[in-house]
């Protein structure tokens, strides 16, 4: 049991430096960009301003870092609730560079997000 508990963990730390990679390789969209594609969703746009562009640039930056990634969700939350959180996750999962990869491991990372969610607050359901 402990060899398999050893090839788990070894094979989560090789799924994370994956991400961590991809990061460094693909950096989050300015702004500016993130507004422009962002014009078609209008319920997406009306909820992202520049404290939330803030706060989805370090969950994108930081992907394995649960504790940031819940505390910046928390930011998200207090500013606008579940309206907020819901919209900039689904900016983050469907309009960061994560959908632009063609590895299942890196495109499940907006799922990640949402189980760190749950520790944002009561009414995150993943």
């Amino acid at each position: 049991m402990n060899n398999n508990n050893s090839e788990y963990k070894d094979f989560i730390q090789v799924e994370e430096e994956l991400i961590r990679e991809f990061v460094k390789v693909n950096p989050y969209s300015d702004y500016e960009e993130m507004l422009e594609k962002l014009e078609e969703r209008i319920e997406l746009w009306c909820e992202y301003g520049k404290e939330e562009h803030i706060c989805c640039k370090i969950i994108y930056d930081n992907p394995t870092n649960k504790n940031l990634i819940v505390k910046m969700g928390k930011k998200l939350y207090e500013k606008g609730g579940m309206q907020t959180l819901t919209a900039n996750h689904s900016i983050i999962k469907y309009f960061s560079p994560y959908m632009n990869s063609t590895n299942y491991i890196i495109k499940m990372q907006g799922r990640m997000i949402e189980e760190y969610f749950q520790d944002v607050c009561e009414d995150w359901k993943a």
